[in-house]
């Protein structure tokens, strides 16, 4: 039963059975479920509608030479919904909003 989930979740996601969803930690099926992503991503994007394969869609960023993260090309917000893609947050700011609730607790070292 638990061999099956791989594939279970390739049909949801992506859209389609195959083998390949048996072994995710392959090279073979990164590079499918990249692929896939990619091209919902292109067919969302597309002016004309076009059905998508499964709802896996690609996150529009990417990461430039100096390990910035950035959105793709050509795409600040999502075309949908108008929503920014990447937003500014400061660590500092994320933690204390996030995790303030650990103040409360008592670190213990074993």
């Amino acid at each position: 039963m638990l061999l099956q989930l791989p594939i279970r979740a390739g049909a949801e996601h992506m859209g389609k059975i195959d083998d390949i969803f048996k072994e995710p930690e392959t090279l073979e099926c990164v590079k499918r479920v990249n692929m896939i992503s990619e091209d919902n991503w292109k067919k969302y994007t597309d002016d004309s509608f076009v059905p998508l394969q499964g709802h896996l869609l690609k996150y529009p960023l990417s990461v430039d030479h100096t390990g910035k993260v950035i959105p793709l090309s050509g795409f600040n917000s999502f075309p949908d919904v108008g929503v920014r893609v990447v937003y500014s947050i400061s660590f500092a700011s994320f933690t204390e909003r996030n995790l303030g609730f650990l103040r409360d607790f008592e670190v213990t070292k074993f």
